[in-house]
């Protein structure tokens, strides 16, 4: 990796490289206090986890970082994610990258650039490019108005996201491509095709099969772990509702210029169309349609009762978090008196779960998937899981207990293994069947005979595709089919390839191979974007590996700490 990345920076930018270099060498060589994955509560705060100065040992650093990474989405995306394990990934990037900008001495932006950035945002761009400020103050309003954020909150991420960009441009390097590299590639475009295809149906192809007991019982020892059953969680959902929390919502209205804000927001949720009549002319209907604009005084009522709600949900995920403070804080056992009377304090709801598995969720829950699955990673001596997010309000999860993964025996899945045999029979007699047609049609044109008639013969639905390159392929050719293209010459047939239930023949016409030479105009452009479109991997790689031999070198430090994350 340090040798691509002196080549790179050798030949551009070699005053950053040399700095960079540095940041780079320190990251894979320091020796890093003992780390683990971070958020633990029932540690001791006395231990340390050094992620370019973010100790990932403690809650309060992590969520910092964590909410600076949601801002930042917010801003650039215009989505408030919520996913944790997402959120994370970011953050560490983004910790990384900062540390980098401050060795290097990366300036943070002037206001004149950070109002070009939010200018140039296209989340507050009208149809025709240009800045709405409309859509940017809506956004703001949205940030005011929400208990969670604010403005200033804004601001740093902004500045932030100026100093990554700076270093992640930096490393993406120019992204070097030979121009044989590019020549192929026009070649590859420029190609001129014709082809005929037939196809094959999968879905009528409706053989006799037989399902024998012995050869059942063999495709089942063979594929049994394809049916085992996996660990499945006990758990217990401590539930924050709206519904509980909107009288408390509903005390303190917002004054008259938020709501207003808030109705211009979510508009199109209030809007109010005039039912149209058959007897009105299409004209009527028309100015009517013109003319019906909904105002705040008009659906007051509604915009109150949404805001409430949203409030309300607001305040549930505060609730469910400041329970998960108290879990921690307190030692609060999971079974202990001083549970129940915490729970019953906090206006929250017991209910147990039906036992599931890690990506399925149960019958009982709205919880979203990626929040069920954190009670299925919590580290040693933890019972309860974040803070949830859910449709109805927010939640906490407790572990009861876990159930071992288990294969079950051939008689408690019999149906779907006798289904799955089948189909598995099933697609190797459609194979024999399409090897058997390759060989008819090959001998057909060995022995004079037209593609097309010898397919039509067999039953297959054919299609001519004339002159056509990789660029521009036809609207009903199969991109797929271009690999059979390539290892083709004109007169042959490819072997039978199943593409979206349907066996492909692809006979090759004839196909026309531009002579380009590497100082060609369109290699030189061809050089230009095939190395553009690199520099974001390059830079997404980099940061990646620098982000993993950082927490590894840590786990490495402290195997105890590392073993109680897994």
């Amino acid at each position: 990796m340090i040798t691509w990345i002196q080549k790179v920076f050798q030949r551009h930018n070699k005053w950053l490289f040399s700095l960079l270099l540095v940041v780079i060498i320190v990251a894979f060589v320091l020796t890093i206090t003992p780390a683990g994955s971070g958020l633990q509560p029932g540690e001791s705060s006395a231990r340390q986890d050094d992620f370019f100065g973010i100790n990932l040992a403690s809650e309060s650093e992590v969520r910092s970082i964590v909410l600076d990474a949601q801002v930042s989405t917010w801003f650039n995306t215009g989505n408030r994610v919520t996913q944790f394990d997402y959120l994370l990934d970011l953050a560490l990037n983004r910790t990384a990258l900062l540390a980098m900008a401050d060795q290097i001495g990366v300036p943070a932006p002037s206001e004149e650039q950070l109002e070009e950035r939010i200018r140039n945002n296209p989340k507050f761009a009208k149809a025709d490019g240009t800045f709405n400020s409309e859509i940017y103050e809506n956004f703001r309003n949205s940030v005011r108005s929400d208990p969670g954020f604010n403005e200033a909150m804004v601001h740093k991420a902004l500045i932030e996201d100026y100093r990554i960009q700076k270093v992640s441009e930096a490393l993406a390097g120019p992204g070097y491509i030979q121009a044989k590299e590019a020549r192929e590639k026009v070649i590859s475009d420029e190609t001129v095709w014709s082809v005929e295809v037939a196809t094959l149906d999968y879905k009528s192809f409706e053989p006799e099969i037989e399902i024998e007991e012995e050869k059942l019982a063999e495709y089942y020892e063979s594929t049994k772990n394809d049916y085992e059953e996996p660990p499945k969680a006990n758990a217990t959902s401590i539930n924050f509702t709206i519904a509980n929390f909107r009288n408390s919502a509903a005390e303190e209205l917002p004054d008259e210029a938020t709501l207003e804000s808030y109705f211009q927001k979510n508009k199109a949720r209030f809007e109010k169309q005039r039912e149209i009549t058959f007897t009105d002319t299409e004209e009527e209907n028309a100015e009517d349609d013109e003319i019906t604009v909904t105002t705040l005084a008009e659906v007051r009522s509604e915009v109150e009762k949404a805001w409430v709600d949203e409030k309300a949900k607001s305040l549930t995920e505060v609730a469910a978090f400041r329970f998960t403070e108290q879990l921690y804080e307190h030692s609060v056992a999971k079974d202990s008196p001083a549970m129940e009377d915490l729970i019953k304090e906090t206006g929250a709801v017991k209910e147990t779960l039906e036992p599931y598995a890690a990506n399925k969720r149960p019958a009982n829950s709205f919880i979203p998937l990626s929040g069920l699955n954190q009670i299925f990673s919590l580290p040693a001596g933890r019972y309860f899981t974040d803070a949830l997010s859910s449709p109805d309000g927010a939640s906490v999860l407790l572990l009861e207990g876990m159930l071992e993964a288990r294969i079950p025996e051939l008689e408690e899945v019999r149906e779907e293994a006798e289904a799955d045999y089948g189909e598995t029979r099933r697609k190797e007699l459609f194979n024999e069947n399409g090897e058997e047609i390759q060989k008819r049609l090959k001998d057909g044109m060995e022995a004079g005979q037209a593609f097309q008639e010898l397919a039509e013969n067999e039953g297959l639905e054919t299609k001519s595709f004339e002159n056509f390159t990789s660029k521009e392929p036809p609207v009903e050719f199969n991109r797929a089919l271009f690999a059979q293209n390539n290892n083709l010459e004109p007169g042959q047939l490819s072997p039978m390839v199943f593409i979206q239930d349907k066996g492909n023949f692809v006979y090759l016409k004839n196909k026309e191979i531009p002579e380009i030479s590497l100082e060609s105009p369109e290699v030189e452009t061809s050089v230009k974007s095939m190395a553009q479109s690199i520099l974001p991997a390059n830079s997404y790689a980099l940061v990646s590996e620098i982000v993993s031999q950082e927490r590894a070198k840590a786990a490495k430090a402290n195997p105890e700490a590392s073993d109680s994350n897994n």
